[in-house]
Formats: C-alpha cells, structure tokens, sequence
C-alpha cells in the first residue's frame, strides 16, 4: 500500500492543510512543535480509526483552531486507487471510494479493515513504525532485556507478551525466592511454619511406641508409594515419548535410508564459479558453432540473377547496343521529324495542284475572242455600207455598239485570264522544286530506317520482351524502357560488386569464428581435464550427480532438524510402527499395574492413618497434626499460584522464542546487509547460534549483544526492524513511518541511515519526520517536505 496524498480538516495544529507524497521516499523536516509526531498519529488515525478514549495521558489531537475532526488520505492498494475519508473523532463517518471506477464502496470500515489485513492498530505500530523512543528504551535495558527484545522482533506483539511475561514472573517472585535469607515471601514463611510445625509433632509422637511402630510402617509404605509414583512417572514419561515417535518414525527410516543411500564418493567438487565459467564458455562455443554453420552455407552468385545472367550472355551486343542507343534514339527523332516535314510538303503540293485543276477553263475561254472581233467588223460594215432605212441602222448601230461595249469587256477579261494564266505557268514551274524536296527527304528517311532496322534486329534477337519489367516492345515510341533497363544492369551490376565484398568479408569473419571456436574449445577442454571428464555428456553427468548429492545432503539437513528433539535411541530400537504401537500398549499395561499397587498401598497408608489417629489421644499431637494437614493445604494453595505464575512466564518466553524462530534466519540475512551499511561495515555478519545473536566485525571478532555499546545496539535494532519489515513484504506491503529516529547517530551514520531508507523504499514506501534540516544537504530535495 502507498500513500498519495493527506489532507487534514482538522487535527491537533493541523487546519485545512494538504501534502502530497512521493511514492517511493517522503521526507517531512520541521522544527519542535512543527506537528510532525502529530502528523504521524493523523496517518495511523485514518487507516486504523481515531481513538475516542479521554484522560491524562491520552492525546486525542482535538483541533486547536476548531473546524472539523478528521482528513482524507488518498491511497493505492495493490494498483487500486481509493480515497479515504474520516470526520469526528467520536461517532465517526467513514468513507471509501474506488477512484478508478468512481464509486463509493458500501461498509467503508469491513471493507478497509480487508484491505489492511491482517494488520490491526497496534501490529501496524510494532512492525511498520518507531522512533527514537524506542531507540531510548533499548538503551534503558539491561544486558537480558536487549537480548530477549532483539530475540523477539520477529515475532508480531511481542512487546505486549514480554510485559506480560514480566508481571507473571514479578507475581512469582514476589510469592517465593529460593535463595532468601530474610524469609518474608508468603511461601517462604509458610514452608518454615511447616518445618516448625512438623519438629513439633515429632517430638509429640515420640512418646507413643506403638504409634512409633505404626509410623515406621505408614513410613515404608510411603516409601514405597513414592517409588510406585516414580515408577508411573517413568512410565508415563516413556508412554508419552513413544506416543511422540510415532509420527516421527517415518521419518527416522528415511533418514536411515538416506544416510545409507548418499553416494559419498560424489563430493562436491565443481565449484559454483567453475560451473559459471563452463556454462559461459558452452554457450559461447554453442553459438560459434551455430553462427559458422550459417555463413558457410553456399553464398549467392551472379548466376543466380536471371538479368545478369543475360547480360553476361550478350554482353558485346548490350554494351554495342548500348553505345548506338543515343544514336538509334535520335535516328528515331529525325525520322519522326523527316516524315512531318515530308507530309507538310506533300499538302503543300497537293494544294497547289489544286489551284492548277480550276485555272484550266479560263485559257480556254480565253481563244473565243477572235472571231468575236471579226463578228464586229461585219456589223460595223454592214450599217455604214449596205443601204438600208436609217431606223434599221439606227438599230444596227446600238446593236452594233452593244457588240462593240461587250467586246471590249471580253478584251479586258481575256487580258485577265492571260495574266493568270501566266502565274499559273510560273506555279508550275514552283512545284517542281517541292517534289524534288520530298524525294530527297524520302531518300534520307529510306537511309535512316535501314541505320533503325540494323538496330530493331539486334533488338528483335534479343528479345527483351520476356523480361516482366518490360511492358512493351515498341521500342520506338518507348525507348525510355531501353535506358532503364540498362539502368537496371548496372544496378544489379553495382550490387553484386557489394555482395562479392560482404562474401569475402564474410570468409574473414567466418575465419575468425572458427579461431575464436578453436580456443574455446581449448579452454572447455582445459577444464574438463582439471575434472576429469571426458566431454559435455560426462561432464553434465558428475554436475547431476553433484546436484544429486546436494538435494540429499539438504534434504537430510532437514529430516535432523525435525529429528533434533527426538530420542534417537529409542527410535532405534523400532523398525516400524506395529513394534511400536505394541510398546506403547505394554507401557499402558505397565502403568495400570503400577496404579492398582499404588491404590493398594494407599489404602494400607489410609488404614495406618486411621489407626495412628486412633491412637493419637494426647490432644497435642492430634492439633500439632491437624496444624501440619493446614500448613501442607496452604503451602500447596500457594505454591500452585507460584507455579502458575512462574509457568507462565516460562511459557511466553519459550513461545515468543519459537514463533520468531520461524522468520528469524530470513530477518537475520537482511539485517545483516543493513546493519553491515549502518556501521559503515564496522560490522560483517549476524549469527544466530543456539537462539542467541552473536556479531562479526570486520576483524572477524565475535562479540554478543551485551558486548555491544548503546548506539551500536541502536542501529542493530535498527537494522533488524527494518529487516522483519523487508521480510514481511511477501505477506504485506505497507508504508514504514519513522519519527525521527536516529538523534543518537554521527553523521555518517545518519547518511548510510538515509541511504538505506532510499534502498528500501524501492519496494515500501517510507515516510520519514525529523526534526535535522541537515538532511536537505544528502537527500533529493524533490523528497523533502517542509513543514
């Protein structure tokens, strides 16, 4: 779980204010009275609820400027986001909402009592949160204490059992002391009045001979009683051990077997770094040997190209044909040019032969006119000399004139036509001239196309059509594609004159591998000879065998260690459990024989007693009796308290030792890495030898804990609460809170104290107060919060 955000309404000094923290380390620096122990309870006060208890020493943090009881934390529990709401310290209403889905989540304490679990109030206390109060108590205890609350960190309450192991054991101690001298304990007092008291009647009875003689056999008849007691207790010691072997003789065969069964001869001798060193070596030679293979598989050639296998094929007529491609390109261009020219001069001529056709008519209307003028003349004759009435040659001559005007028209005419029909001539003889150009233009198309078709032959054997890249073969009106053809040549060209250089690098590299492969192998073999093993499938083999014998030394190391508290010797004299069941039942036997004899020399004591008191007339005797009857009552009332007390004490101390001996070892391993920092490597390893933590320094002295000074045993406890918190992860991930812990460190300490809270708040968050600004000089600003 981490913490985002708080925001106080109202809560000791704290009005209206909101902090955001960092996920990982959060620093909150400020002086005395700056609220930062206030600030710590308002945290344990939101997650666990407020206290609503009054009185002298209970601080419930009511507002001191008024406002609402109560704040917001925001929070992310295992990747959910809620936010957390309280207000008023009595009755108080209590909210949670999952922020990712925006809901408000019904039974707000059930539900959240859920999340945190199992970690009430006070565990969340005793393992995520200290300060230097605490620190201030280690210091106080004596050198039992120190060890028993180190002993006992694993183990979660601890500190509520040991006080109540200490009140058992005071109530004990204060009711009998075995060595007092002055007497005055209850118990102590009532065994002397006891002592007194039996003097006494001794003496008394010594008087009645008879009584003496009853008393002498009431004496071996409790004698007796007391070796049948014993005989039981022997009895049911054993009854009770065989009982307790018979889950444990299934495992004592299979320690037997497997202590029978280790093949001792397969010692481990392939050390762990030697086996680094194979298993690198084999996987370098592996993947030598793969990469070899791939490069000297067979390498591309120009032969698998189908174009360059053409090229190659045609090479003197491409790299001809190449040559002539600008020619045949512009050979094609004048052509094309020729023929428009050849056309426009052949429309040129078609219309000036044209003009020709329509001018013909004219010349000849053109030879009419001269018998039109001989027509004339007549008239003209015939009205001047024939002898006809004037009327009549009134009429003949404007005939006669009429013919004149008309002829003269025709004159003019005829003098146009001829002077077209000049220009006509002259056109004729222009038109000889544009044929003569067309033949000769015709002749050099005639010479250009025998130059083309020597090249479309070349073409049409080549036959370049087949390649797909080609989308037609009208090299005339596409020529482009014969560039990018040979274009592509080239390319392909060029890229193979790349691929034969990366072949050849290759044959070098592939070299190389091989020289690398050979002196791997080399080394691999070097190795194997120090073992003695012949090769990879022996060597796997002696490593199986050595895991083998490893699997079975540890597995052995667990069966002594559930054996350890056995007795061995009688499970050896059991080969399975019917024998054993069988030895049981004749312990049972045994013990209901012991108790009939028992009940028969209880009845004889009983008989003497009734006898002895018969005889006991002398009223002295009978009330020293009946005092000593009291005097044993009350001592065994008294030493039944005493016991159970002291018992009780015991038990504790034996429980808390064995419910932190499970987590101890792991607790152990990470404080020793914590310790070793906060030391400044003073310190190198923490044992834990027959339930007692012993500590190496760096000159590999071995001293315990009461030879530890005070800071150094600080930091030792230090260390292994942060270790039980580290170890506790795979059960539940809180926010550690400290309050300004390390007063007592040096400087130096403190920094490898921050160090290690910015290790640790890698995986829990850690919110840390303190009053030391110093802290801002070795710790990201962006983790400080000043308040």
């Amino acid at each position: 779980m981490k913490i985002t955000r708080i925001k106080i309404y109202g809560f000791g000094r704290w009005l209206n204010q909101e902090f955001k923290l960092n996920d990982d380390l959060q620093i909150f620096v400020g002086l005395n009275e700056a609220g930062k122990s206030t600030l710590v309870a308002f945290i344990v006060g939101m997650l666990f609820g407020f206290s609503n208890k009054r009185g002298h020493h209970q601080n419930t943090y009511e507002p001191l400027n008024g406002g609402v009881y109560g704040g917001e934390l925001n929070l992310v529990i295992k990747g959910v986001n809620y936010l957390l709401t309280r207000k008023n310290r009595t009755s108080t209403v209590t909210s949670l909402y999952n922020t990712d889905l925006g809901i408000e989540i019904k039974n707000a304490n059930e539900h959240l009592a859920q999340l945190l679990a199992p970690l009430t109030k006070e565990s969340f206390q005793q393992i995520y949160g200290f300060s230097q109060l605490d620190l201030n108590e280690i210091i106080e205890l004596d050198e039992q204490e120190l060890k028993k609350r180190l002993q006992e960190i694993g183990a979660v309450g601890a500190r509520d059992w040991r006080q109540l192991a200490n009140t058992f054991d005071k109530k004990a101690q204060g009711m009998f002391a075995a060595n007092s001298k002055t007497g005055k304990r209850p118990l102590n007092e009532k065994m002397k009045q006891y002592r007194r008291l039996v003097k006494e009647l001794q003496v008394a009875k010594q008087n009645f001979p008879e009584y003496r003689q009853l008393l002498q056999e009431q004496q071996i008849n409790e004698q007796k009683l007391g070796e049948l007691e014993q005989a039981i207790k022997t009895q049911n010691t054993l009854q009770q051990e065989l009982t307790n072997l018979q889950p444990l003789l299934g495992l004592y065969k299979e320690q037997q077997l497997l202590i029978n069964s280790v093949d001792k001869s397969v010692a481990p001798k392939i050390a762990d770094d030697l086996q680094q060193r194979v298993t690198e070596l084999t996987f370098q030679r592996d993947n030598l040997i793969e990469e070899i293979n791939r490069l000297k598989q067979e390498p591309p050639t120009a032969n698998d190209d189908e174009l360059l296998v053409f090229f190659k094929k045609h090479e003197q007529t491409l790299q001809r044909l190449e040559h002539e491609l600008p020619n045949y390109q512009q050979m094609i261009t004048e052509q094309k040019i020729l023929e428009q020219r050849v056309q426009s001069l052949k429309q040129q001529l078609n219309k000036q032969q044209a003009v020709d056709v329509e001018q013909r008519p004219i010349e000849q209307q053109g030879k009419l006119s001269l018998p039109l003028l001989f027509l004339f003349l007549g008239l003209v004759i015939s009205i001047v000399f024939i002898p006809i009435p004037w009327l009549s040659k009134g009429i003949g001559l404007v005939i006669t004139l009429g013919c004149g005007g008309w002829y003269g028209l025709h004159i003019k005419h005829n003098l146009q036509r001829q002077s077209t029909k000049q220009k006509l001539d002259n056109t004729v003889l222009g038109q000889q001239p544009l044929a003569q150009k067309i033949v000769a233009l015709e002749g050099e198309i005639g010479s250009i196309q025998l130059k083309i078709s020597n090249v479309d032959q070349i073409l049409t054997h080549l036959n370049l059509s087949k390649f797909t890249f080609i989308k037609q073969a009208d090299w005339h009106e596409n020529i482009v594609q014969l560039y990018e053809f040979f274009n592509l040549i080239h390319a392909k060209q060029a890229q193979w004159v790349t691929m034969e250089a990366a072949i050849n690098y290759q044959q070098k590299h592939l070299q190389e591998l091989e020289k690398q492969l050979e002196n791997i192998v080399a080394q691999i073999k070097a190795i194997y000879l120090g073992l003695q093993v012949d090769d990879d499938e022996d060597y796997y083999w002696q490593l199986s065998q050595q895991t083998i014998y490893a699997e079975q030394q540890a597995k052995l190391k667990v069966l002594n260690q559930q054996l350890a508290t056995s007795n061995s010797l009688l499970l050896e004299q059991y080969t399975d459990a019917h024998q054993l069941t069988g030895a049981i039942e004749e312990s049972k036997a045994k013990i209901n024989e012991l108790n009939q004899k028992i009940k028969t020399i209880q009845d004889q004591i009983t008989n003497l007693r009734v006898t002895l008191k018969s005889l006991a007339n002398d009223a002295s005797v009978e009330k020293l009796t009946q005092a000593v009857a009291n005097s044993q009552a009350d001592i065994l009332q008294n030493l039944e308290n005493y016991l159970a007390n002291s018992l009780a004490a015991q038990w504790i101390d034996q429980t808390l030792l064995a419910t932190s001996a499970d987590r101890l070892p792991q607790i152990i391993k990470q404080a020793k890495l914590f310790f070793t920092e906060l030391t400044l490597k003073r310190y190198t390893d923490i044992k834990l030898e027959a339930n007692e933590l012993q500590l190496i320094t760096k000159n590999n002295e071995l001293l315990k804990i009461e030879q530890l000074s005070k800071g150094t045993s600080e930091q030792l406890y230090v260390a292994l609460r942060l270790a039980f918190v580290v170890v506790l992860n795979d059960v539940v991930k809180m926010p550690i809170i400290i309050d300004d812990a390390f007063v007592n460190f040096d400087d130096q300490r403190k920094q490898e104290s921050y160090q290690l809270l910015k290790e640790i708040s890698r995986n829990n968050q850690v919110i840390y107060v303190t009053a030391d600004s110093r802290i801002k000089d070795v710790v990201d600003q962006r983790k400080i919060t000043a308040l």
